[in-house]
């Protein structure tokens, strides 16, 4: 199996399997502050009125030191913007998004996560 899916690769992390799931959710590039919030509510559980600024501010500080050079490193996702000082960096999934290994772990994730939804929804 490619090291993008296994226990030491970049979907080795909880935090790096939100972020996917919640820009395969958006549909579209986001902001890294806009995806540090969503993977806030995800985290904590709550209502986007009710998380906590101070966390936020770690995931995005998490997000941008550690887990989206990863993503991006592996091919799973996007970054545009990110060396010139004047954009506004965006982020979205690579419509490539890595090899078949890695494609099947992102599958099960995305599918265990519909059903999780669909059975708090019944």
């Amino acid at each position: 199996m490619d090291q993008r899916a296994t226990a030491s690769g970049p979907l080795s992390r909880s935090r790096r399997l939100t972020a996917l799931v919640v820009l395969r959710e958006h549909g579209a590039a986001m902001t890294p502050a806009e995806l540090a919030a969503a993977v806030a509510r995800r985290e904590s559980g709550r209502s986007p009125s009710t998380v906590e600024n101070g966390h936020v501010e770690r995931v995005l500080l998490s997000l941008r030191r550690s887990h989206l050079p990863a993503l991006s490193d592996a091919g799973l996702l996007t970054r545009d913007g990110v060396s010139d000082p004047d954009a506004e960096e965006r982020v979205g999934l690579a419509a490539d998004a890595v090899d078949a290994d890695a494609r099947r772990v992102l599958d099960a994730v995305f599918a265990s996560d519909a059903e999780d939804e669909s059975a708090t929804e019944a």
